[in-house]
């Protein structure tokens, strides 16, 4: 016999699972680069390999190990690409619809490149070489013994998304794992899903790497615009595929005799796997967050303390000087800030930056029990020119008008439950700052760019905050561990680990903040 019944594919299905949601859960909470390599080579692998070797199957055969062209290769490819484009936009989708955010996993997004390397070995070599051998080497292969090939795979497309445990990033595991299944199918080989497999991954290091590493480097990805590239990557690489291969030639069939005893000694398993989803999704919303809830608490918060910073533009020179006090009364905290800077032009990388020479003062009041913000007052001035931002209550909102010396002046209305420019690194002091997190919140610009009117003028976008690995930096008032907080926009920020956790270096739009002293 060269498969397995479907008993045996099912029974292995639930141990992998098994193993996965107790060895290797401990596994990557201890480390997760090298967790997760242990848990797809030890944990997935190596079983389905032991049973097909028990069995006396041969290996290549089974699993359809055949070499296909170059250009099936880079279709697979291309489809893979495809793949994670639109399924990255159907997990965003499905955060905003169920309104929860999954915490990040500790140790995912890598802070040094001995890290991103080990995450690219996991997740873009590991995984779908050990993954594609389960799931379409064994037990899509087995199925297609019993059931039709759409059947077949459908139903290991399935599992394969069970096995994942996310309820809400199930929907967004549909297409790739469709397109997994189709691709081995059609091709005969595994070679194809596992290049498809590699490439959807690769783009999930990528962002990983960027997110961690890069934050200034912006992807043009995820977005509604490269879910609709990756829609027509999917199209064109399906018709491809099938132009390029022949349909394959039906296999002979398994005949067994259907019956209530067959049918529960064959799907057990994955109904006891499919019990152990709905658990885990259970416990996915309820120890959830709100997305658009930032746990801030004045219990962080110093009750008063001076904070001085020198000022560097994007190519590292001083080019300032800056000031911040944090003040605590009985309802509201008080966040005061003075900055003053030289004019210059720079680049750094790709990118030209440039200012002219002004000063800075910001007056922001936030309620003492969630530190909503109550009020904010910024004024920027140079020799020639001024803008003023002003926030206030307004009904059970807050409203914004902003102004400048040419006689613009706009407003809008939000809620206070938002980050704002220059104020954000100072309010998420309040973080408790113990482990690794994400959350998507919305990000204040009151003079960002406006391409529906094509000026400058308040924008409120929705933004990515990363809470990830703690790191040593030095700055002028000496080294320190800190916790890193990014925002997708390319702005971060380094709190002391220790309380109370101070703001030791700010990278904003234009100037970087290095802490000098505080008192």
């Amino acid at each position: 016999m060269q498969y397995l019944t479907i008993k045996k594919a099912n029974i292995l299905y639930l141990i992998c699972m098994l193993l996965v949601i107790t060895l290797g859960f401990w596994l990557q909470s201890i480390n997760f680069s090298i967790g997760l390599l242990l848990t797809e080579g030890v944990l997935i692998f190596l079983p389905a390999w032991y049973l097909l070797k028990r069995e006396k199957i041969n290996i290549p055969q089974s699993i359809k190990f055949r070499k296909i062209s170059n250009f099936i290769l880079l279709v697979s490819f291309l489809l893979g690409m495809g793949a994670w484009l639109l399924d990255s936009m159907i997990e965003i989708l499905a955060i905003q619809i169920t309104g929860y955010q999954i915490p990040a996993i500790p140790g995912m997004v890598p802070t040094n490149v001995l890290q991103a390397g080990l995450i690219f070995v996991g997740l873009a070599i590991a995984a779908p070489i050990c993954e594609e051998f389960v799931f379409r080497g064994v037990i899509q292969s087995s199925y297609e013994k019993y059931f039709s090939p759409i059947k077949a795979v459908l139903v290991a497309g399935l599992l394969f998304a069970l096995f994942h445990l996310r309820f809400q990033g199930f929907a967004g595991l549909l297409p790739i794992t469709l397109i997994l299944g189709f691709t081995y199918w059609r091709t005969r080989s595994i070679v194809a899903s596992m290049v498809v497999h590699f490439a959807n991954n690769l783009f999930s290091v990528i962002v990983l790497i960027q997110t961690g590493i890069f934050p200034g480097n912006h992807l043009p990805f995820p977005s509604l615009q490269a879910a609709i590239f990756g829609a027509f990557l999917l199209v064109s690489g399906l018709m491809l595929l099938i132009r390029l291969t022949p349909r394959p030639e039906p296999e002979a069939k398994v005949v067994e005799i259907s019956t209530t005893n067959n049918r529960i000694a064959n799907w057990w398993p994955i109904i006891v796997a499919t019990s152990i989803f709905m658990i885990f999704a259970v416990l996915e919303v309820m120890n959830s967050s709100p997305i658009n809830y930032l746990p801030l608490s004045s219990d962080h918060m110093p009750g008063h303390i001076n904070l001085r910073y020198e000022l560097r533009h994007k190519g590292d020179e001083v080019i300032g000087s800056g000031s911040c006090q944090i003040s605590s009364g009985v309802e509201v905290i008080q966040l005061v800030c003075q900055r003053s800077s030289g004019a210059f032009e720079v680049q750094a990388g790709n990118s030209y930056f440039s200012s002219m020479a002004g000063s800075t003062a910001m007056n922001a009041q936030w309620n003492m029990t969630d530190l909503a913000i109550i009020s904010l007052k910024q004024i920027d001035k140079t020799e020639t020119f001024s803008n003023q931002w002003e926030i206030n209550p307004f009904n059970d909102k807050s409203r914004i008008i902003v102004t400048n010396s040419r006689g613009f002046e706009d407003q809008f209305d939000f809620s206070s439950n938002i980050l704002v420019t220059e104020e954000w690194p100072f309010r998420l002091m309040g973080l408790a700052f113990e482990t690794q997190n994400t959350w998507m919140t919305s990000y204040l610009d009151p003079f960002g760019w406006r391409e529906k009117t094509q000026d400058n003028g308040p924008v409120l976008k929705s933004n990515f905050l990363i809470q990830s690995s703690k790191e040593t930096i030095k700055v002028p008032a000496g080294e320190f561990e800190t916790w890193k907080v990014q925002l997708m926009n390319g702005q971060a920020a380094w709190y002391t680990v220790a309380s109370p956790h101070l703001p030791v270096k700010i990278e904003g739009n234009v100037f970087d903040y290095y802490l000098l002293e505080q008192n």
